[in-house]
């Protein structure tokens, strides 16, 4: 079943609050009042993020298959650093090749200097279970069975098997979100293969007030920003004004939640930064981020 790409028409209800606009603005402010590559935390754009960046000009345009691609990906993402990728390329040549044996993969990623699995998103990786997971999804065919939700149009269906597979929440997400650019294989799919992690889920919530979300409420959040926000503040990327998309929602949303609950990740280093008068209330506690 295929997903139209038209942004639906905004419906009053779905408006965002006027506190995640004022968010979305103070992030981008600060980011271009710093040096952007040193405080990604404040960037709104996640193709000006370095791994991101590594990720569409280094993994993202190398596979004409969108199966391969998928493990590729997936691979990228169960560490998240540019220099564990390097490393396992170097070596191994590709994800593909390095997961045919987990053991001998986790040997060598532990060999490897701590930094070189660990980030601000993500304090710890479980080596093990991530290159296992890699493995059970290569032998059993299952990048090939993703590859078929998603040309499908059945991102929740894709995500399951991610994490069936033995993927946490968070990398499936990611790794989904990364066939939202355009170029290569996922010509046919740009943001129509979006999908929301649970972060974002919760952000939404609290950006709109409605319990329930849906794609065309992410939609309907994304023209409303879109349309709002200043052209003074929008960077430029490849030679063009940027747009406010899905992928930017979808991070904004994420961190917004951190935001609201203090979370001792991002949250507070955003409160530091950007100082709002939330509404007393607010917060979901119960809520799992991504």
């Amino acid at each position: 079943m295929e997903q139209s790409t038209t942004t639906p028409a905004m419906d009053p209800n779905m408006v965002p609050s006027e506190t995640f606009l004022e968010y979305v603005t103070l992030r981008q402010e600060v980011w271009l009042g710093l040096e952007a590559m040193d405080k990604p935390f404040t960037n709104n754009w996640r193709e000006l993020d370095r791994t991101t960046s590594y990720y569409i000009n280094t993994v993202y345009p190398v596979y004409d298959s969108l199966p391969d691609l998928i493990l590729e990906t997936v691979g990228f993402r169960a560490f998240g650093r540019q220099s564990t990728d390097e490393a396992v390329r170097e070596v191994f040549g590709s994800w593909i090749i390095a997961s045919t044996d987990p053991d001998e993969l986790e040997m060598f990623l532990l060999w490897l200097p701590h930094s070189a699995f660990t980030s601000a998103y993500m304090p710890y990786t479980d080596v093990r279970g991530a290159s296992q997971a890699i493995n059970r999804l290569r032998n059993g065919n299952g990048q090939i069975a993703v590859a078929t939700a998603v040309r499908a149009g059945d991102m929740d269906e894709a995500h399951r098997l991610l994490v069936q597979s033995g993927l946490g929440d968070f990398t499936a997400t990611h790794a989904l979100l990364d066939l939202t650019w355009t170029g290569g294989p996922r010509d046919q799919f740009g943001e129509a293969v979006f999908h929301p992690g649970a972060g974002a889920v919760h952000g939404l919530q609290l950006a709109t007030g409605q319990e329930h979300t849906s794609q065309a409420l992410y939609r309907s959040v994304s023209a409303d920003i879109d349309s709002r926000l200043p052209n003074t503040l929008r960077p430029v990327i490849r030679g063009s004004m940027a747009k406010w998309g899905l992928r930017e929602t979808e991070q904004a949303l994420c961190e917004y939640s951190r935001y609201v609950r203090d979370s001792p990740t991002l949250g507070i280093y955003a409160r530091n930064k950007l100082p709002l008068d939330l509404p007393t209330g607010w917060g979901y506690p119960d809520v799992p981020t991504r």
